[in-house]
């Protein structure tokens, strides 16, 4: 994994570009990470989670009939067989282990179809509290809903109508410190 320079960027385009307030948050949680990361027993309980929670590796499968037909070889990594069916639960296993290791409170996720939500949920398992923020449409929140709530009482969901999406953000992410906070487009530290 190649670092950000000192800044927080990767080159011309890529990088933290986030609102002043959060960066003490974000070089804490930075912090956080390249200690984590470079301690052996962090990385092998998370590439442990990772194999005997999530179902890692998911397996690569040949497409044979439409290699066949474009005459070229193709492959489908199956993510649709991991644990809670996407590659969101590797984001969440490693920011959940993270946020133990730091003591803090919670997780806070935000989702809007919901496979964000389902793996943060899912990660509750960890013992560690979790909130999910649902921006959905009424059509979408029941049943999603009802599946997060199976995950158990260390997970608190909230229901948001999605046209209110902004004004709560800037509501609930004034004050970054108290938690580590997880949403859809990932704000973190650094890509």
């Amino acid at each position: 994994m190649s670092a950000p320079d000192a800044t927080g960027r990767f080159g011309d385009f890529g990088g933290r570009f986030v609102p002043e307030a959060l960066m003490p948050a974000c070089l804490e949680l930075e912090s956080a990470f390249v200690d984590a990361w470079s301690d052996p027993t962090f990385v092998e309980e998370y590439h442990l989670v990772l194999r005997e929670f999530a179902g890692r590796p998911t397996p690569v499968t040949p497409l044979t009939r439409l290699s066949e037909r474009l005459g070229i070889r193709l492959y489908a990594k199956r993510e649709d067989l991991a644990h809670t069916g996407s590659h969101k639960i590797n984001n969440v296993i490693g920011q959940t282990l993270l946020t133990k290791r730091m003591g803090k409170r919670r997780v806070i996720a935000e989702t809007g179809a919901g496979q964000h939500g389902v793996a943060t949920a899912t990660a509750a398992t960890f013992k560690v509290p979790m909130w999910v923020h649902v921006w959905t449409m009424c059509a979408i929140a029941v049943p999603l809903c009802t599946l997060l709530t199976i995950f158990g009482d260390r997970l608190t969901v909230f229901v948001h109508n999605i046209e209110d999406r902004g004004h709560h953000w800037c509501q609930t992410h004034h004050c970054p410190r108290f938690e580590m906070h997880r949403k859809e487009s990932e704000v973190k530290p650094s890509p």
